[in-house]
């Protein structure tokens, strides 16, 4: 199974600060099979986001990652890739 890391997500709260809203930098995004390194895909995965979180974003960056390996990095929560 394809993992996913989706990492630095820049949330567009209004001044306020993500981290004290609750908002994930880091989501490690499991059963990721039907990922392509396309736009298509993107634009899912940032749809997705924004409908699970309640709010917009400014970017983000997307590793694929071999299993569940993700050396040091904080994750700050995990989800399903859409279907």
């Amino acid at each position: 199974m394809a993992t996913l890391l989706i990492h630095d997500i820049k949330w567009d709260c209004d001044g306020s600060d993500p981290v004290e809203l609750g908002l994930p930098t880091t989501i490690l995004v499991v059963n990721a099979d039907n990922y392509e390194e396309d736009d298509e895909s993107t634009d899912i995965l940032s749809d997705h986001l924004s409908d699970v979180y309640g709010f917009c974003h400014e970017g983000f960056f997307v590793e694929k990652i071999d299993g569940d390996s993700v050396g040091d990095q904080k994750i700050d929560a995990i989800m399903e890739y859409p279907q």
